[in-house]
């Protein structure tokens, strides 16, 4: 539904990020021209699909040579005025996408510059790489003499066999077209797809893909605008339904205040700071013991540097501040709820549910004062029915909010984003290869899983094959289950782990070095995704221990502090009565 306040701040966060749009067209044209048939009847001072009733008298009166065939004429101009009609002028549009500032390109599939459906593919897809948004004319092929669509379909395979390689890309594909039959042409590209393994879902005129990643990519069926801002406000409103929601709006916003604050973020690291930057790097270089990781140590620290100004500029955002305001978040209430359901919204807490409406919901976001909060969770139908403290109870006790017909892992992908610092998902397509280090996950192949807690001090420059400490945790599979920390598979599954920070849990492997880099690398196997440890085992043969991830580092140093704090702890032999006499509260 394109209505309602949240959709609209929605599209003026999308107007303000969408950068460049490229539009596909045979037809594409710049400069005047007759743009409709009201300018055409005009431009003649008559209806041009009209011959009035003294030219057809006069026509059938001829001469005797042969009766003009006025049928034919009428059909010849109107074909004629149709196609100018449905063609696209290149001027009308980039003028109308100027006005959001977003840059609008052209691009012309001549067959006299690619000889084939094939090359003129290829070359759109190049085009389309970088773009938000792509325009494509569904009719672009007679030159070619190929089948209608055979263009467009050709360019949407390549287009989206590249965005699946580079594992996932935001995309908005738009075919339009002046043919009546959209249901039609929208179901021949989802059977397109389908046909090469692609996991296409169809709604109406919009098509969908079932991979992750691929989420945010949709193709959408159009039909051919009147006018150049038509088609701009459609474009506009398909990419804020892809994009909409809280957090993909926060996002946006907070990435097109990055971009508009490029100049700002280069001023504070210009090429002034150059020489000390290279001077940081030559006193690594002087140093025998970071030698031979110099290179390394100066990224992670320049990249340190640039992730801490650019975190500054995002705590401070006044677009993202606005975009995740409490009056936001009211709005986003009634448009997830567009049919008002009273049951929309689920509240769980601890063992306790209830299932609510959009009022009730914005009651319980605005509420400030104790009083207000006990009164919403006691009203019919009651959140928290048992007889108990409803503020104590709520205040200890996990709360969850799931929506009706909604996913209910939405939870645990947030957590996976608190948890982890890379996987095996983000590590795909990219040549790098991880260090064992402090907050490292790592599973042998009975599938248990390890947490290294190798200070970073005592990871690098390694003379020879190394004892590494691990804390071993638990994957609870349980959906009660409790879990600690959340990461996510090289296939995108959700790993659920209990770590408990005990002696009793901490492990040992001699882990086997790279000599070149004197660290303790997990390398990637030929033909295969798994990033493979070599572990020297007691009876002097080699076990193979797979890299799942890593931990960010403060939650890794915080599991470093609770195992170092469980170890220094010291019984002592007490007085039993004594010790629970401290247990007795002192009135």
């Amino acid at each position: 539904m394109r209505t309602g306040l949240f959709f609209e701040t929605s599209q003026r966060i999308v107007k303000s990020f969408l950068s460049n749009v490229v539009a596909i067209d045979d037809k594409l044209f710049f400069g005047n021209a007759i743009s409709n048939q009201e300018e055409a009847a005009s431009a003649g001072n008559k209806d041009p699909f009209a011959f009035g009733e003294e030219e057809s008298a006069s026509s059938e009166e001829d001469s005797g040579l042969g009766i003009a065939n006025i049928s034919l004429a009428s059909s010849t101009i109107r074909d004629r005025l149709e196609k100018e009609v449905h063609n696209l002028d290149y001027q009308d549009l980039s003028l109308a996408f100027a006005e959001y500032g977003i840059n609008c390109s052209g691009f012309i599939p001549d067959v006299h510059r690619f000889k084939t459906i094939e090359d003129a593919a290829e070359n759109i897809t190049l085009s389309a790489k970088r773009v938000d948004a792509t325009i494509l004319d569904w009719r672009m092929d007679e030159n070619f003499g190929a089948e209608i669509g055979s263009l467009a379909k050709a360019s949407i395979l390549k287009i989206l066999q590249h965005d699946k390689n580079q594992h996932g890309r935001l995309r908005l594909i738009v075919i339009y077209t002046a043919e009546p039959n959209i249901a039609e042409i929208t179901g021949n590209i989802a059977k397109t797809l389908q046909s090469v393994d692609f996991s296409v879902l169809t709604n109406g005129n919009n098509i969908n893909f079932d991979n992750a990643d691929l989420e945010f990519c949709q193709i959408t069926v159009i039909e051919k605008k009147a006018t150049a801002k038509e088609l701009r406000e459609e474009v506009v409103s398909l990419f804020t339904e892809l994009t909409i929601g809280l957090l993909p709006n926060a996002t946006l916003s907070t990435l097109s205040e990055l971009r508009d604050k490029t100049h700002h973020i280069l001023h504070t690291f210009s090429r002034d700071l150059d020489p000390a930057y290279l001077s940081h790097v030559i006193g690594l270089l002087s140093s025998p013991k970071v030698r031979e990781n110099a290179e390394e140590v100066a990224l992670d620290y320049a990249a340190e540097l640039i992730a801490e100004e650019l975190k500054s500029m995002i705590q401070i955002s006044h677009p993202l501040k606005l975009s995740l305001e409490k009056n936001r978040i009211i709005d986003w209430l009634s448009h997830v709820n567009m049919e008002n359901d009273d049951d929309f919204f689920e509240i769980v807490v601890g063992d306790e549910s209830g299932k609510v409406g959009s009022s009730r919901m914005k009651e319980l976001i605005a509420a400030t004062e104790n009083e207000q909060i006990d009164t919403i969770l006691q009203s019919e139908p009651k959140i928290i029915s048992k007889g108990q403290d409803s503020l104590s109870f709520f205040e200890r006790n996990r709360i969850q909010v799931n929506l009706k017909n909604g996913t209910t892992d939405s939870h645990e992908k947030l957590s996976i984003i608190e948890c982890k610092r890379r996987d095996g998902l983000s590590l795909t397509n990219l040549a790098y290869a991880p260090n064992i280090k402090l907050g490292s996950i790592i599973k042998d192949k009975k599938g248990k899983y390890y947490i290294c807690l190798q200070p970073l001090c005592d990871s690098v420059r390694l003379s020879s094959d190394a004892s590494f400490l691990f804390l071993a945790v638990k994957e609870v599979k349980e959906p009660t289950g409790k879990f600690t920390h959340v990461i996510q598979s090289k296939t995108g599954e959700n790993i659920r782990l209990m770590a408990r920070c005990s002696t009793q849990c901490i492990r040992k492997f001699d882990l086997k070095r790279n000599k070149t880099t004197r660290t303790v690398k997990a390398s990637n196997q030929a033909g295969s995704n798994e990033y493979i440890i070599q572990c020297k085992k007691e009876s002097g043969g080699i076990e193979e221990l797979f890299w799942v991830g890593e931990l960010k580092n403060n939650v890794a140093q915080a599991i470093s502090n609770h195992v170092a704090a469980s170890i220094s702890r010291i019984g002592l032999d007490t007085n039993e009565w004594l010790r629970l006499s401290s247990s007795i509260s002192i009135a």
